[in-house]
């Protein structure tokens, strides 16, 4: 099969519903792991292989700015937002009010102090940039009050997710009447730390990556193909892509794989500022 995809001239151009399947999966959705979900399902249902998606870190995104919205007398709203779009929020219960003029002179400082950093340059700095601020007791006051919970919600963006395709798709592969075959696919489903590792070593990589059968480096993906894509949002990077037998249409599954990768970048480039999970 190597031989086969190294001589690969043309690829299989997608049809336009198949197209249309991957485009609409995304075109009315916001969430970032809402649209990785529907985008595996899309990428399943045209290849019937198993669609995998793996959410961008976070932490690897550029500050665009903090926002402190008042939501009661002692609950705020604090919603970081890339420069991608993407925005990650909490609510915040504090013990005493804060007037909303309080709020947006803190949130005006802290904004300066991020500006343009990555998440994970802020998270690393973040008590060394708070030790040189010198403002009045109170605004301090109100800084370090809130530390707590910016800290909190940068450890919230730590974590990748993987989202799949539904599993009867892909099974109606005849390779699957082996049982050993079908034990393997499942405990990848079952067990996504294995699928996490996998796709999460492949976003140093450019273009589409094909591993075939004993190519795959880990023991238990030897008897499957594997064609990835990595995706950008803004400065983060994701991966998606397929799993399957060795016995698939190459041709097809690169440009589906490829395809969907440009779709979801495309929606970003396009989008208002987003929620990511969590919050």
């Amino acid at each position: 099969y190597r031989r086969y995809v190294d001589s690969l001239s043309h690829l299989e151009e997608l049809s336009t519903q198949e197209k249309q399947s991957i485009g609409a999966s995304v075109a009315h959705v916001r969430d970032v792991d809402e649209v990785l979900s529907v985008t595996s399902q899309a990428l399943g249902r045209v290849t019937h292989q198993l669609g995998l998606a793996l959410s961008p870190r976070f932490v690897d995104g550029r500050f665009e700015k903090l926002d402190f919205i008042s939501l009661s007398d002692r609950k705020v709203l604090l919603a970081l937002a890339l420069q991608s779009g993407i925005v990650r929020s909490m609510v915040v219960e504090m013990e005493s009010d804060l007037s909303p003029g309080k709020l947006a002179t803190v949130c005006a400082i802290l904004n300066e102090r991020f500006a343009g950093l990555k998440v994970a340059e802020i998270q690393a700095s973040l008590s060394e940039r708070m030790s040189g601020m010198y403002f009045d007791e109170k605004t301090m006051g109100v800084i370090r009050l809130f530390i707590p919970s910016i800290e909190q919600l940068f450890e919230n963006t730590l974590q990748t997710h993987l989202h799949t395709s539904v599993m009867p798709v892909a099974l109606h592969q005849p390779e699957f009447l082996d049982r050993s075959m079908l034990s393997a696919i499942m405990e990848f489903v079952g067990d996504s730390k294995m699928l996490i590792h996998l796709l999460d070593r492949r976003k140093g990589e450019n273009g589409i990556r094909v591993t075939i059968g004993g190519e795959n480096e880990d023991g238990q993906f030897k008897s499957f193909s594997i064609v990835t894509s990595n995706y950008h949002i803004g400065s983060m990077v994701g991966t998606l892509g397929v799993i399957g037998p060795t016995r698939m249409p190459y041709p097809k599954l690169i440009s589906a794989v490829d395809y969907t990768a440009r779709i979801i970048e495309d929606s970003y480039r396009n989008k208002k500022p987003v929620n990511g999970s969590g919050g």
